[in-house]
């Protein structure tokens, strides 16, 4: 699995390279970005997670490639995690990434855009929070990496440099480190964002 998502990611690399060739002729348009995370973690004992809301924020870059193409990377600060109810004791665990997807995107018209596309976390911390009591470090307690494949939409309102979207990252690696449970991100964002530049 490690090696198909390395292979992805290399190929979404190599086009963001051709990409940049082709903005000598083609707009290059720059954003910032945030909204809502409804996130949780599935894969083994999954049953004891539900979902927990939190928030992203970020910068995105548009390379138009074609008329009705695109490559659009990311850098996204990401906080996710779960709520997690196991044997009578409740909490939540939170975590923190910073995400680099590398999206291509298909101009659908109308201001409608479909995307689809790899992503890497790179994990930045983690806590675990018991209710009513205290919080520990569960940094150490997972991989320092973590691989996705996205799916999603934008709509950006006529006229405007202003626009909605909402995603699906679909987590393909175990994130939890040692030999204990497999268990991978599911992550819904729903957002806004603000083109802020063209050239």
């Amino acid at each position: 699995m490690k090696k198909l998502l390395i292979i992805l990611v290399s190929a979404a690399s190599v086009s963001f390279a051709n990409a940049q060739v082709q903005t000598q002729t083609q707009p290059v348009q720059f954003g910032i970005k945030g909204g809502v995370n409804l996130s949780t973690i599935t894969g083994d004992n999954s049953q004891i997670f539900s979902s927990g809301v939190s928030a992203y924020v970020g910068g995105q870059a548009k390379f138009s490639v074609a008329k009705d193409f695109s490559i659009q990377p990311e850098a996204m600060l990401s906080f996710e995690g779960a709520k997690f109810s196991s044997g009578g004791v409740t909490g939540k665990i939170n975590v923190t990434y910073v995400n680099l997807p590398v999206l291509a995107q298909y101009h659908a018209g109308s201001g409608f855009e479909l995307q689809s596309g790899p992503e890497i976390g790179i994990l930045m911390g983690a806590t675990e929070k018991i209710t009513n009591g205290g919080s520990t470090n569960y940094k150490d307690q997972l991989k320092s990496t973590n691989f996705s494949w996205c799916f999603g939409s934008s709509y950006t309102l006529p006229a405007s440099k202003v626009g909605f979207n909402i995603r699906y990252n679909l987590g393909l690696s175990n994130i939890n480190s040692g030999n204990g449970p497999s268990n991978r991100t599911s992550v819904w964002q729903i957002g806004t964002f603000v083109m802020l530049s063209k050239k």
